[in-house]
């Protein structure tokens, strides 16, 4: 016999043909695809004049990607990522990268992304049974955590006092409506496997 939890992560994964990666070669071109996705993400970008912290729709894409791939797969396009920007590849925000991007001023935040996707693939596998609010409350709590670790990782660069009005508070509004945005696809994606059935 499945636990309720465990029978909604089997059908999660079913329902996602990326998530049954057998294939070493489509396992590698997926998590290669999805690390492109996210620096092409970064670089949709607006700077906030008294901040290092641009505006960028990485978050977004970073929900997304945990949203769809599941939290193992996910995180290991994440990882990927930053691999890539720790080589120096130009994927980070403005097409910058190497070892000052991945420890600069945002660096909290790129880090924040292994929680942050792991975090809201383990939602989705395994949240049908939540209500809406329900899901929009813990995306905005795992959301408020990434801002939590860049925030204190960016007051290494700037004195502590401004870090929360550099780093937090601008990002808030924008969060919300990125978890707006999640929790839209996740009904949709739900109700659509319903009404399959």
């Amino acid at each position: 016999m499945y636990s309720i939890k465990s029978f909604s992560k089997k059908k999660w994964i079913a329902r996602n043909p990326f998530l049954n990666v057998n294939s070493g070669v489509k396992h590698i071109t997926t998590v290669i695809l999805g690390s492109a996705i996210i620096a092409t993400s970064a670089q949709v970008r607006i700077p906030i004049p008294w901040s290092p912290v641009p505006f960028t729709t990485q978050t977004l894409a970073i929900m997304m990607i945990g949203a769809f791939f599941g939290s193992r797969l996910g995180l290991q396009i994440v990882a990927c990522y930053l691999f890539e920007c720790a080589c120096g590849l130009p994927v980070g925000s403005n097409y910058s990268g190497g070892i000052a991007c991945l420890f600069g001023p945002t660096g909290g935040y790129l880090f924040g992304y292994l929680g942050q996707v792991y975090a809201v693939g383990v939602l989705c596998e395994n949240g049908k049974h939540l209500r809406v609010s329900q899901k929009y409350l813990i995306l905005s709590l795992i959301s408020f955590l990434q801002l939590l670790l860049g925030s204190l990782w960016l007051s290494f660069y700037i004195p502590f006092s401004s870090c929360f009005k550099c780093g937090f508070y601008p990002f808030i509004p924008t969060a919300l409506l990125k978890v707006s945005l999640v929790c839209s696809y996740l009904n949709f994606t739900y109700s659509n496997k319903g009404a399959q059935k």
